[in-house]
């Protein structure tokens, strides 16, 4: 049982590191911090994702921003 317990804290902390390298908010790489990536088509389930995919040229990480949401009608005024 310590072992599958094990194994599970091991498998979920694997998964964050790839997600660390895989995921950022903000168009900056997040392996080297590059400030400039350039922009890749998006694959399979991702084109129906609100991301956008970028390539790094410096360390040739690719990886996905995620959009930031914002309200439409966030100035509205009632009449």
């Amino acid at each position: 049982m310590l072992l599958f317990r094990a194994l599970v804290l091991l498998s979920v902390v694997g998964i964050l590191i790839v997600l660390y390298r895989l995921v950022s908010f903000r168009k900056q790489c997040p392996g080297c911090g590059y400030a400039d990536p350039n922009r890749i088509p998006r694959k399979g389930i991702a084109k129906r994702l609100p991301v956008k995919a970028y390539a790094c040229p410096r360390c040739h990480n690719h990886f996905y921003k995620i959009r930031e949401v914002t309200q439409a009608s966030s100035n509205a005024t009632l009449v």
